[in-house]
């Protein structure tokens, strides 16, 4: 008898490709596939491609909380090549009808510098061993298995860097301030000090330092989690479905910047609600309740 492997190659309930971990038995981006999941509810959300094209200097930071496979930071990867060769062309565009215009309003993409959190690579490696059963991420190999063997990979205007180690511990000391944050460790069930009141503080912390606004992407739309968001400060809403959930949650720094807020009817459901508090909460229910109405969600969604 051989032991079980960490790891192996699944087809999901759709026939999507992904990767099953043996030892939660979690599959990862179930049912849609990773590259599906990754392009729709981390990169589109995220409204990165627009981002990119901001006429700013300065660089674009975005959080890869749970770097996985890699699949979520190759996605913003492949998108921030694609706007760059969009705005090339455009430029070149415009300087072959307009010269001086170009000269006045140069366009331009902004750097992208992707931090990618993780404390266990063995998934990471495992996809790059198996990369031939993702054609979507496949030309990338090269690129991982740098990022992997140097944690940290620089091409032009793109840098990608690797922080390993608890995340709970790595936040406290990190100094750059992200834009943009893909939140996408194990379930709150397997990893629920990810997910705790804790670390939402300190990522909201970093976030709300940002000069523009900061948003925040995630799978679960737990009560708990998504109140465990709103005590740490962020604007909560619902975001776009995905694969079998009708929709999944985002947040953001500002509240103009979350389409679809929670309201007075999710306030209702909460009280109903039998697991409202986030994971290992000391928070009694009423001290939750107090903080909770005193946000000013209720108030400025309600004149959006």
């Amino acid at each position: 008898m051989t032991d079980k492997t960490p790891f192996e190659i699944v087809k999901t309930t759709l026939g999507a490709v992904s990767i099953k971990d043996n030892d939660t038995g979690e599959i990862l981006h179930n049912p849609v596939g990773p590259w599906k999941e990754a392009n729709a509810l981390y990169v589109g959300q995220s409204d990165l491609a627009r981002r990119l094209a901001l006429p700013f200097p300065s660089h674009l930071v975005l959080f890869d909380v749970g770097l996985g496979a890699g699949f979520n930071a190759l996605a913003a990867i492949s998108e921030f090549e694609r706007v760059q060769r969009d705005v090339a062309r455009l430029a070149t565009d415009r300087l072959a009808t307009r010269p001086r215009a170009t000269e006045d309003s140069p366009l331009l993409c902004r750097p992208l510098h992707v931090v990618s959190f993780e404390q266990d690579l063995r998934l990471f490696e495992y996809c790059i061993d198996h990369i031939d059963s993702f054609p979507e991420i496949a030309a990338y190999r090269n690129l991982m298995e740098r990022f992997l063997r140097d944690k940290e990979v620089t091409a032009g205007n793109f840098k990608w860097t690797l922080r390993t180690g608890s995340f709970i511990e790595t936040i406290k000391a990190e100094v750059l301030t992200p834009e943009i944050i893909f939140f996408d460790p194990y379930s709150p069930k397997m990893n629920p000090e990810m997910w705790s009141l804790e670390t939402f503080s300190k990522i909201h912390n970093l976030a709300k330092r940002c000069p523009f606004s900061s948003v925040m992407m995630t799978y679960s739309v737990a009560t708990g989690i998504r109140t465990g968001m709103l005590l740490a400060g962020f604007f909560v809403g619902a975001g776009p479905s995905s694969g079998e959930k009708n929709e999944t949650t985002f947040a953001s720094t500002q509240i103009l910047e979350v389409r679809c807020p929670l309201d007075n009817r999710w306030l209702q459901r909460w009280h109903r609600s039998h697991n409202r508090l986030p994971p290992g909460s000391h928070l009694t229910q009423e001290e939750a309740k107090t903080r909770l109405l005193s946000h000013s969600q209720w108030v400025q969604s309600a004149n959006t």
